[in-house]
């Protein structure tokens, strides 16, 4: 007579549906905010770089000074070491490859049309692996060979 089930799924659907609605909008807002959108991103990895390059111009940033303990039978000396520091240049590489991941200058893959044409890029990598192994014949032959058996193996 009071069809409370009925009377609660009907609430329960609303309540749903509510629930979507405030996701949905909590969501178009995020979205539209900080680093979700890609040029903050970007801007943030710029300047993150800028001050890699910074610290990069600066001698002791680059060259570490350090010391080390060599034993010598009984006495132990300490001797004054400098280390490069590789590590400043292998992060400026990868910020500067993450802006050019967040811009699409990056392919992560080789496309292939219908037809089955490598995309242009690809030629190009062909021919410029061709160039480089010129005065290496047996790696030429070798890799001419294993893309043979690969297409063999399709």
């Amino acid at each position: 007579e009071w069809c409370w089930e009925e009377r609660a799924s009907a609430y329960d659907a609303h309540w749903v549906k509510e629930q979507d609605k405030i996701i949905a909008q909590e969501r178009a807002r995020i979205v539209r905010s900080g680093f979700a959108i890609q040029h903050k991103r970007i801007q943030e990895l710029d300047k993150i770089t800028q001050e890699l390059i910074a610290m990069a111009s600066e001698a002791d940033k680059v060259w570490i000074p350090g010391q080390k303990v060599f034993w010598n039978g009984k006495n132990a000396e300490l001797i004054d070491t400098i280390t490069f520091n590789h590590q400043l240049y292998a992060l400026i590489r990868k910020y500067l490859g993450d802006i050019a991941s967040e811009m699409g200058e990056r392919k992560q893959k080789i496309e292939i049309d219908e037809t089955g044409e490598i995309e242009q890029d690809s030629k190009v990598l062909h021919d410029l692996c061709m160039h480089a192994l010129e005065p290496f014949p047996e790696a030429k032959y070798a890799l001419a060979d294993a893309l043979m058996k690969f297409e063999e193996s399709k």
